[in-house]
């Protein structure tokens, strides 16, 4: 489902740069421009980020602002909300070598 899905084309490719923030580790050690098109919040659909590769630093750096939701195409919305709704079925589930149960909540 997901390979079906329509490219971002909101946000113009900016010219990356190689400065982690101040507030992560400051080194020179941002990574590739990456476009975000499989985001675990759906506003960063559509913008472009760089990661921090210095070891142990979670440095991130969005070029751009969130996209409105109203600018994300319905196929995108649809889909983040059934993966959204899956993930959230797989909690509690146990799974055995053929079959998964829900189990109950133990305290």
């Amino acid at each position: 489902m997901a390979e079906n899905l329509p490219r971002p084309n909101i946000n113009l490719r900016p010219t990356p740069r190689a400065q982690c923030p101040e507030k992560d580790c400051g080194r020179p050690t941002l990574g590739k421009l990456t476009l975000c098109e499989h985001p675990t919040v759906i506003t960063n659909w559509g913008c472009y980020f760089q990661k921090c590769t210095a070891p142990g630093c979670p440095g991130f750096f969005w070029h751009d602002e969130r996209t409105p939701e109203d600018k994300i195409p319905e196929a995108v919305r649809l889909h983040f909300v059934y993966r959204e709704s899956v993930s959230a079925m797989r909690e509690g589930l146990t799974c055995g070598r053929d079959k998964c149960t829900r189990q109950a909540n133990v305290d």
